[in-house]
Parts: structure tokens; C-alpha cells; sequence
């Protein structure tokens, strides 16, 4: 696990996490096993404070699967969107006094770092590269020798912003395969993230508590 989200966890303490592989076009299979709910193709939170197109595909394995984690008044939801080919969408949405510049000191092994000034209000921008962090496993073979199999890199573009009273994380990562160093993929990165971005919608909640 890469150094984020141990760094985030430790922070929130134990999280009960239910970890599922299905397609997310099937809408009623994901109703009976995801803690949010899917409409449409269609994730909405289950604090129902956002919700997002999915970003994946049947046809290409994709894959959803959410948690949610309270200790004291901290609370973490978090849902992760993946497939086949590497394709990888994060969203966390954090209720904590914790501020973003602290959500920052989390990250790992980062290579560039914005703060920027948008609709959102102040926001961070980071690229970092998560080790063996990818989802998927590659297993190369050569004549003569073991087939060797390893878990590549994953660059993640990650966008921190705090709107209504909760944090909010998103990111989306891009697989180093091959001969590509991490520095190659920052783009693909970046523009699967406004893609990401583009799909998502805040909810303002009005006396609402948590389950």
C-alpha cells in the first residue's frame, strides 16, 4: 500500500474497508454490495454529499468498490473506480479538523506541487508517484527463466479543495509500463483527473448527520 494512504490511515485509524470486483454498470449487483449507491451509472456517496459518472467500463473490467470509517468526530468516505488496463479514480471525502496543507504532508514521493485559486476556493494540485502502486500485475516471461511478475508504479494526479465543511481528495493514476519513466505519464495523469473532475458533483447537505 503506498505511503498516502497509510499516512491518511493512520491519521483516521482503524477503517472497516469492504474491498469488492464487479462491473459497474450493473446497477442492482452494486446496490447490494457497495455502502453508496449507483443509479444510472450514476456513484452517489453514502453521505450523499457528491456524486460521480462513473468513470469506467464494463467492457474494459471496470470495477468499484467504497468504504466508509468514523473514530471520534473524524469521518472518511472513499470511493475507488478501476478496470483492467490500469485505469484508476479516487475520491475521498474527509469530515475532520484537519486542513488541506495537512491532507499535503500526507502524500509521498511527490514530484510537483500547485496551489491554485479556482470556484472551489484555494485548492492543491500534486503529482506524485505511488512504488508498485498500480492495481494490476504484469508478468513477463523470458526463455529458460521463472516467469517473473511485478506490480509497476502508478502516477497519480491528486486535486485537495475544502467546500461545505468537508475535505475533499480526488485523483486519478496512470500506470508506468514498459520502458516509460514516471515522468512520461504526469499528462495522461493529469488529464485523466479534469476528466475525473468533469464527472463529479458536489451536494450541499443541510442538517444532516452521519450514519
Amino acid at each position: 500500500m503506498n505511503q498516502h494512504r497509510n499516512a491518511l490511515y493512520a491519521l483516521l485509524g482503524s477503517v472497516l474497508a469492504m474491498f469488492i470486483s464487479i462491473q459497474p454498470a450493473r446497477a442492482q449487483h452494486l446496490k447490494q454490495n457497495i455502502k453508496g449507491s449507483l443509479e444510472h451509472d450514476v456513484y452517489i456517496s453514502q453521505f450523499g454529499d457528491f456524486h460521480v459518472q462513473v468513470p469506467v467500463h464494463p467492457e474494459t473490467g471496470g470495477a468499484v468498490r467504497d468504504e466508509y470509517g468514523k473514530r471520534g468526530d473524524m469521518e472518511m468516505e472513499q470511493v475507488i473506480f478501476t478496470d483492467d488496463f490500469g485505469g484508476f479514480y479516487r475520491i475521498i471525502s474527509l469530515k475532520s479538523s484537519m486542513s488541506i496543507d495537512q491532507v499535503m504532508n500526507t502524500f509521498g514521493n511527490v514530484r510537483e506541487k500547485r496551489t491554485l485559486q479556482t470556484e472551489r476556493g484555494r485548492e492543491l494540485r500534486v503529482i506524485n508517484v505511488e512504488k508498485n502502486g498500480s492495481e494490476i500485475s504484469v508478468t513477463s516471461f523470458k526463455p529458460g527463466e521463472p516467469a517473473q511478475t511485478t506490480r509497476p508504479d502508478l502516477v497519480t494526479a491528486n486535486l485537495v479543495f475544502e467546500k461545505h465543511g468537508r475535505i475533499y481528495h480526488l485523483a486519478a493514476g496512470a500506470v508506468v509500463l514498459g520502458d516509460h519513466r514516471p515522468e512520461d505519464m504526469f499528462d495522461r495523469a493529469r488529464k485523466s483527473l479534469d476528466a475525473l473532475l468533469q464527472k463529479f458533483e458536489l451536494v450541499e447537505l443541510e442538517n444532516k448527520t452521519s450514519k
